[in-house]
């Protein structure tokens, strides 16, 4: 998915990775509104209804050619 951990979201490879970016995330505040406001922009940016109509259009048009 291209996220970046600690901007984006917290990745983890292992169960008590994950454990421990939860009760990271629970505690800062901070992180909490970046990965927030981050997240929130990446996948808007990636992955939105928009982004998705376009993707379609240009496999459409690239068919067309």
């Amino acid at each position: 998915m291209a996220l970046t951990d600690g901007r984006h979201a917290l990745i983890a490879r292992s169960d008590e990775q994950f454990a421990a970016a939860v009760v990271r995330l629970y505690q800062d505040e901070t992180l909490w509104n970046t990965l927030s406001r981050e997240g929130a922009d990446f996948f808007a940016a990636h992955y939105s209804f928009e982004v998705g109509k376009a993707r379609i259009a240009s496999i459409f048009e690239a068919l067309n050619a």
